[in-house]
């Protein structure tokens, strides 16, 4: 979609007088070449719903419209933002819609229903199991997060994907999105890695996630002191064998015990919590990991083995889950 002359977002800053605020962790993100490659990375847009999170000043909202979706949700919180993105919705003709407010609380399950999303049937419904990736699907997240929310508002929906509700509710969208590069850097990191953290297991557990590229911090307005790295999200076609009898919370509360001391031997990170070091041993044991084992040495699929045995002895000490 080609838009009608509207002022760029640079001439839109300064004629509202908007800067970034600190406190929100705002950083424009104004050069056109880098928000077009953005959107590259989401894949084929056209014809399809697209929720942009965080729309700011509306420059990844430009780019994003060029690729041609059939509707585009823009949440944003900051109402200092409303009126330059208002300008883009009327020029986009009807499919730009603004949805003011915090995109940790917004009904996206509403606006899947208003977009009509097309349903993708899970590989248990009858999709192909063996397929590589997850079929296509009608509906793409996309954004370029202030800092402050982007951790928050991933493990928020990995947390909805995990329940298959709110925007998973119908399909299994695709999430492109922005972090600081170190954050991403820990997303994607495999096993025996150094920047291996909690966040990297908890997010390949449920989602394909590939590195897409690294914006440099003079691509900002300001330039924060680290650079960015864009990040893909595929939700999982199938899960991990094991997974969809642990929730999210479940398996989340394991990996914060075990990357709570990153370096110790998980037989002492989980003693006070299984009842002291034989019991934890027992514990590894019947997981099939030796004492010794450390947090950063687990793959993704060892930790849903960890993460049973740990609520196996639980149910069996009468310690609950």
């Amino acid at each position: 979609m080609k838009l009608p002359p509207v002022p760029s977002v640079a001439q839109l800053l300064r004629l509202y007088g908007v800067r970034a605020l600190k406190d929100l962790s705002q950083n424009f993100l104004l050069d056109p070449s880098i928000t077009d490659k953005f959107v590259r990375h989401a894949g084929k847009l056209k014809d399809k719903v697209v929720i942009e999170v965080g729309g700011g000043p509306g420059s990844l909202t430009r780019s994003i419209l060029k690729a041609q979706p059939r509707k585009l949700y823009v949440i944003e919180k900051d109402t200092r933002m409303l009126p330059m993105l208002d300008l883009v919705a009327e020029a986009s003709g009807g499919v730009a819609e603004i949805i003011p407010g915090d995109a940790l609380h917004i009904d996206y399950e509403q606006l899947i229903t208003q977009a009509n999303v097309a349903t993708q049937p899970t590989a248990a419904e009858g999709a192909d199991s063996s397929a590589a990736a997850p079929a296509e699907t009608d509906l793409h997240i996309i954004g370029n997060l202030p800092f402050g929310i982007a951790t928050p508002l991933i493990l928020s929906y990995l947390r909805q994907l995990s329940r298959r509700d709110s925007a998973f509710a119908r399909s299994r969208p695709t999430l492109t999105l922005c972090f600081q590069r170190e954050v991403g850097e820990r997303i994607c990191a495999p096993p025996r890695t150094k920047p291996r953290s909690r966040i990297s297991v908890i997010s390949q557990l449920y989602a394909d996630v590939r590195p897409a590229f690294v914006i440099p911090s003079t691509a900002f307005v300001p330039a924060p002191k680290v650079e960015a790295m864009v990040v893909s999200f595929r939700p999982r076609e199938q899960l991990p064998e094991g997974l969809e009898q642990l929730t999210f919370d479940q398996m989340e509360r394991v990996l914060r015990i075990g990357y709570g001391s990153r370096l110790k031997r998980l037989r002492h990170v989980f003693s006070k919590h299984v009842g002291g070091l034989q019991a934890a041993d027992d514990m590894l044991a019947s997981a099939g990991f030796p004492a010794e084992t450390r947090a950063f040495f687990l793959s993704t699929r060892q930790w849903i083995d960890l993460a049973t045995a740990f609520y196996q002895h639980q149910s069996a000490d009468g310690g609950g889950g």
